[in-house]
């Protein structure tokens, strides 16, 4: 993850603080990953209910900026930015209220982006 924050053409300043920074932060997204394990675990819904369809749509527009960044010279930096703010959005949209539809797909749209960057990959729970 530390790696990762960085654009390969530059060099990388290394100290233990951006050493945890990097571990906290990817520390939240598994939280996120456990967050959305949970939900599609216990929620009551299990089909996409009609106020999720937007954030839905929303969450396809994440998936289309990772791939604009990665295109531009493998931006990894900028990549590892657009999964921290579908992190932070998912965080703020998704809970038990929410139908696992939307719970699975953002999970699935989080292992996504990370695959390309060998990242997020982790199983939790077994579901």
């Amino acid at each position: 993850m530390f790696m990762l924050s960085g654009h390969y053409r530059n060099p990388i300043n290394f100290s233990l603080d951006l050493l945890e920074q990097a571990k906290a932060g990817l520390e939240r997204i598994y939280n996120s990953i456990s967050n959305l394990e949970h939900v599609i675990e216990l929620s009551k819904f299990d089909t996409i209910k009609e106020e999720e369809k937007e954030f839905s749509v929303k969450l396809d527009g994440y998936r289309d900026r990772f791939i604009e960044v990665m295109d531009d010279d493998f931006n990894t930096a900028d990549a590892i930015s657009v999964i921290f703010d579908m992190v932070r959005d998912i965080n703020s949209n998704i809970n038990l209220e929410s139908s696992k539809e939307i719970a699975k797909k953002a999970l699935d749209l989080i292992r996504e982006l990370g695959s390309p960057l060998a990242i997020l990959q982790k199983r939790l729970k077994k579901i």
